[in-house]
């Protein structure tokens, strides 16, 4: 779900206020709300799927010892 549904949401979401980011500065206009929302909308999308692929991984090598054990 995660990798499917969640993290393509906030990618489409963190474009969108990038492009917004850079409207705003193209025209003058203070974007300092949007520019950290933006910082910490990546950071936590990074933190995401580093925490989404270490679950990953994690089930893979119990599945892999379930396996290993039966035999």
């Amino acid at each position: 779900m995660v990798q499917t549904q969640v993290l393509p949401a906030a990618l489409t979401y963190k474009a969108k206020l990038a492009e917004s980011v850079k409207m705003q500065k193209d025209c003058g206009v203070d974007a300092s709300v949007e520019l950290d929302v933006l910082k910490s909308l990546s950071d936590l999308t990074r933190n995401l799927l580093d925490q989404s692929n270490q679950l990953m991984t994690n089930l893979e090598d119990s599945h892999k010892k379930l396996d290993e054990e039966a035999f």
